[in-house]
């Protein structure tokens, strides 16, 4: 006797209940929906850790410059300071847009 996994009459499954909720699962815009809903709230929450932390990079790099170590890694990678700076521009753009984009 072969089971397959989607026989409902196969000894292991629980008979009274139903392989799709009650709901339906939707269609395709409402789950889209959902899903972009779900992109932005976690977007609208990692921006603001990610600024913190770009800033507080870019404060001790400066700060920072007169402790050897992080004069002579400075001097080595001088684009750092403009890598930082052009991501978080990047940031506070699409933080800025998903703003606008209405949640409701």
């Amino acid at each position: 006797m072969s089971i397959s996994l989607f026989d409902q009459t196969a000894i292991w499954a629980a008979p009274n209940l139903p392989l799709v909720p009650a709901g339906g699962i939707g269609d395709l815009q409402t789950q889209l929906d959902t899903i972009l809903k779900s992109v932005l709230s976690l977007i609208q929450g990692i921006a603001p850790v990610v600024g913190g932390i770009g800033l507080a990079a870019l404060g001790l790099l400066y700060i920072g410059s007169t402790i050897p170590p992080i004069a002579e890694w400075k001097n080595q990678n001088r684009g750092a300071v403009s890598n930082i700076m052009i991501g978080l521009v990047v940031l506070m753009s699409v933080s800025v847009i998903v703003s606008i984009i209405p949640t409701a």
